[in-house]
């Protein structure tokens, strides 16, 4: 699997034994994709939270193109497409911002932070 490492200034993917330079931008981005990778592929033996579905989920949809970089994402259209209430999307939102996949601007709403990358392996 690849992974990611900051060599002097810079960053770069090393898989195997070969080193992809790339920009701060896609080290974030493949960062997150990394995350999504976790949280697809997670096996816990509790039950998944609201909360952390709609995190999968919607760390899915940026995966997948479905909301592109820099879009706006409404919490009612969030929780009608997820069928829920606005609390637990609100919940999802405040986390993924924390992971850097979303930007929270006051009074403004969220939005998509960076498109994830898909890495060939």
């Amino acid at each position: 699997m690849p992974s990611l490492k900051r060599i002097g200034e810079g960053w770069c993917i090393v898989n195997g034994h070969a080193l992809i330079d790339i920009s701060l931008d896609q080290a974030k981005a493949f960062a997150l994709q990394i995350l999504v990778d976790c949280r697809m592929n997670a096996v816990d033996d509790r039950i998944e939270t609201r909360t952390e579905r709609l995190v999968r989920l919607i760390l899915g949809d940026i995966a997948d193109g479905t909301f592109a970089e820099g879009e706006r994402l409404d919490e009612s259209i969030l929780a009608r497409r997820y069928g829920v209430s606005r609390t637990p999307i609100r919940e999802a939102l405040i986390e993924l911002a924390i992971f850097g996949a979303i930007i929270r601007e006051p009074n403004k709403g969220c939005r998509v932070a960076c498109r994830l990358l898909e890495i060939e392996s």
